[in-house]
């Protein structure tokens, strides 16, 4: 079970909100949320990490929730409240998949900054949705911008994004390489 809680502006806790405060999401998935963020209508979006089985075998997917401004899940957002992805760049080999931050945009499309290693190197992967969790078929290739670092030895890649007001996207990139130690 991954649980949202909502508190009001004083720091009380708003027993309002979903069931006396708290809105319990159970998926049948060994999953883990990592971030929140609120749309201009006030509906709350929940990105996290997920293994499922699939034919027989674990596979990782990102998974973004959304729910209406009183904690009930929006099934109008990508198949029944839920929109996930996958990639064969992560799908074959990879590891330390992490997502480090998700952004609601102006127009209430959604970002998603992730890393992973794969047999190839390092990556950043942004992948960016539309405001109802499809793919932004404008950004990159079906909604993903890849960048990958091929010389590394250490294992985790780390990144982060933000938004300027002309809409440009700043996203840092750094590789931890053991080999670069000062």
């Amino acid at each position: 079970t991954e649980r949202l809680l909502r508190y009001n502006a004083d720091g009380s806790w708003d027993t309002t909100f979903g069931v006396n405060g708290i809105v319990d999401m159970e998926r049948n998935n060994g999953e883990f949320i990592y971030h929140v963020g609120v749309q201009s209508d006030d509906k709350i979006v929940v990105c996290g990490l997920e293994e499922k089985l699939v034919n027989g075998a674990f596979a990782k997917f990102v998974f973004v929730w959304r729910f209406l401004p009183n904690g009930a899940l929006d099934n109008s957002f990508g198949l029944n409240g839920v929109a996930e992805y996958t990639t064969a760049e992560w799908a074959n080999g990879e590891t330390y998949l992490q997502i480090h931050d998700m952004i609601v945009l102006a127009d209430n499309s959604i970002l998603i900054n992730q890393t992973y290693q794969g047999t190839l190197g390092n990556h950043v992967i942004l992948h960016k949705m539309t405001a109802n969790g499809a793919p932004d078929a404008s950004f990159g290739t079906n909604g993903d911008f890849f960048k990958t670092d091929p010389n590394y030895s250490g294992v985790y890649t780390y990144s982060s994004s933000a938004i300027q007001p002309d809409g440009a996207i700043v996203s840092t990139f750094t590789p931890y390489d053991g080999d670069l130690q000062a």
